[in-house]
């Protein structure tokens, strides 16, 4: 085990265009490495790419900064 991560967003921009979406949200990042120090916290920046098949949304790409 690495340790732990957790990832809280906030706010999310969304833009839906028929069956593709996009949705940008601003965040924390929190990760506990398992050696080697304590706890770290990050403000990051997510971006979804979205598909819809029938009833579901999925997600076909995220890019982090």
């Amino acid at each position: 085990c690495l340790g732990v991560q957790n990832v809280s967003l906030g706010l999310c921009d969304i833009i839906v265009v028929g069956d593709i979406a996009g949705a940008s949200c601003s965040g924390k990042a929190r990760r506990e490495p398992k050696v080697g120090g304590g706890l770290q916290t990050a403000d990051r920046y997510w971006s979804f790419q979205l598909t819809k098949k029938a009833d579901s949304w999925r997600i076909q790409e995220v890019l982090v900064r």
